[in-house]
């Protein structure tokens, strides 16, 4: 998509009490009693999630190597973003681009993301779809691609109720048991992530190709993270069969079930080692359909 596919890939940390600053020339990010530094080229754009501190001198040196800056908090609430001056040019660029393809290859790409996302439920839970990769790759409208969209979902959550025998079904807004509780919540914070990465980098995230734009939705991040599903999915299972959370994690809230202050801790401390995966594949997956 323009200039994308010329740019480094995007880095994240995870911390609160974290230090960006400028150290020899490199950028410098303390956190957790450690020092990480590298080139500024290197990266696309830089992720910081928790609480921390910036320098002037760091802020320049993103700038001047057109990198992005976003900054987020622990549950993945947008807090801000830096765009360098010198990469609003490239940012036209790619718009047009989402734009052009919106126009004349939606269905190719919509199709894209459809087949990508049978390919993850048949790898996270050992389920062959070939023949519905087929089918999507030949289907004719958006509205047939969503009803095997749909198909796959049901594949994959019939999987989720055989390895997790309490769960009975997808329901939400409000999720009625913990299982649903913790799906909405980990999907939530992986579209907050997408669109955050769609907006660090200047593509319009209400400008989709599978999902219909409601209100203020970001349709086009739930399209990027669509494949991701399946792995986010398979993570709430690990996190149930190994005990790591468990009903006593929850409280009823009228007819929804929340986690209570222990159990968001220890969730969002379980999602920190997979966070730059995700943050890894919503790129990769930005890139394939954006080719």
């Amino acid at each position: 998509m323009g200039n994308l596919h010329n740019l480094k890939r995007p880095l994240l940390f995870f911390s609160n009490g974290y230090n960006l600053s400028k150290k020899k020339g490199r950028l410098c990010v303390k956190l957790n009693g450690k020092e990480h530094t590298f080139p500024v080229s290197y990266l696309s754009a830089l992720f910081l999630v928790g609480r921390g501190t910036i320098t002037t001198e760091a802020l320049t040196m993103l700038s001047r190597a057109g990198t992005g800056l976003c900054l987020l908090s622990r549950n993945f609430n947008l807090k801000g973003i830096f765009t360098p001056e010198d990469e609003h040019s490239s940012v036209v660029e790619r718009r047009i681009r989402q734009y052009e393809l919106w126009k004349s290859q939606r269905l190719r790409v919509a199709s894209r993301i459809v087949v990508m996302k049978i390919i993850e439920v048949e790898r996270e839970f050992s389920v062959n779809l070939e023949y519905m990769r087929t089918m999507a790759e030949r289907a004719d409208s958006i509205e047939e691609l969503m009803g095997y969209e749909g198909i796959a979902s049901r594949y994959m959550f019939e999987s989720l109720s055989r390895e997790i025998p309490q769960f009975s079904g997808r329901n939400y807004r409000p999720p009625k048991d913990h299982v649903n509780a913790l799906l909405s919540l980990v999907y939530n914070i992986a579209y907050y992530q997408a669109r955050s990465l769609l907006l660090t980098l200047g593509l319009d995230p209400y400008l989709s190709f599978l999902h219909s734009r409601r209100g203020r939705h970001a349709s086009f991040a739930s399209d990027i993270m669509e494949p991701l599903r399946p792995f986010l999915t398979k993570h709430v299972v690990e996190l149930l069969k190994k005990d790591t959370i468990t009903t006593s994690h929850f409280i009823k809230d009228k007819e929804s079930r929340l986690l209570n202050r222990d159990g968001m801790r220890i969730f969002i401390n379980s999602l920190e080692p997979v966070y730059q995966k995700c943050l890894d594949r919503l790129w990769d997956t930005l890139l394939e359909l954006m080719e």
